[in-house]
């Protein structure tokens, strides 16, 4: 799966979470905030903490969904993604703000707020991005599959449009254009191929088997034997016999019998079905 575009998070997202982290639950005005020295460290941090945390989410990202991709079970992605993109970063930020707290500014652990107010917060963004990137990814998931399809719908009409839609035969003198939609079978009588309609007409074919079988679309004539290939829609009915071959009926009907082979007669029924 290609990269999404999470630039905007970066310029703008980031950015605001950085502001909204360093004033929620601060009761000093900005006047006065800026006055303290500590206020600009604590920007710094707070920015230099979202932005690791930005850029460890979309390497995250990255590596799993080409790991994983999208055709896995929830509950064993769910369990990555607990671990590596809430408990890590989470885990990690918290114990920052704890060395910052203590060592830099002095301030007891008794005494902050980093349990029951940068915990929650740090938490909360967390939780969004991932719902973000999960969004993001999930969204050009059903993009690339949406092309995927289309790519194959155009193959598949393409390739339809590239075999035979009417055949030319001759009768006397007379030379006469049939539809395929027409055309019953295609059968070899004394090495001689005779096209049949479903009007029960018959004509002489310049063409073996083995040149029909490319020309024609296999979604709508399949080759039962090395004497027939059948429309679709000529096809009556078929029995097995004892021998596990398929007797198949025609319309018209032929006077000679015709089978499929008991090697192909799991892909005829695929084929009918």
């Amino acid at each position: 799966m290609s990269k999404v575009n999470d630039k905007w998070i970066f310029f703008f997202l980031y950015p605001l979470i950085t502001v909204l982290v360093v004033h929620t639950g601060n009761d000093n005005s900005f006047q006065k905030l800026i006055t303290i020295p500590s206020y600009y460290s604590d920007l710094l941090l707070a920015f230099l903490c979202t932005y690791a945390v930005g850029f460890y989410y979309r390497r995250l990202y990255r590596k799993v969904y080409q790991k994983f991709g999208w055709n896995i079970s929830f509950r064993k992605i769910w369990r990555y993604q607990l671990c590596w993109a809430l408990l890590v970063p989470i885990s990690t930020i918290i114990i920052i703000e704890i060395i910052y707290l203590v060592f830099l500014l002095n301030i007891p652990l008794s005494q902050s707020s980093v349990f029951y107010l940068e915990l929650p917060l740090v938490s909360l963004f967390c939780i969004l991005i991932n719902l973000l990137y999960l969004a993001l990814y999930f969204r050009k998931h059903n993009q690339e599959l949406h092309q995927q399809i289309t790519q194959k719908d155009k193959i598949t009409l393409e390739k339809e449009e590239s075999f035979k839609n009417n055949f030319v035969v001759n009768s006397g003198i007379k030379t006469i254009n049939l539809p395929v939609e027409e055309i019953a079978y295609f059968k070899v009588i004394n090495k001689t191929t005779v096209l049949f309609t479903r009007d029960g007409d018959q004509y002489l074919f310049d063409k073996n088997l083995e040149t029909l079988k490319d020309i024609v679309n296999p979604n709508q004539f399949f080759q039962l034997n090395r004497q027939v290939i059948a429309n679709r829609e000529s096809i009556i009915s078929f029995e097995r016999t004892d021998t596990r071959k398929l007797k198949v009926d025609l319309q018209p009907h032929t006077n000679d019998l015709v089978f499929v082979s008991k090697v192909k007669s799991t892909q005829f029924l695929d084929w009918l079905n």
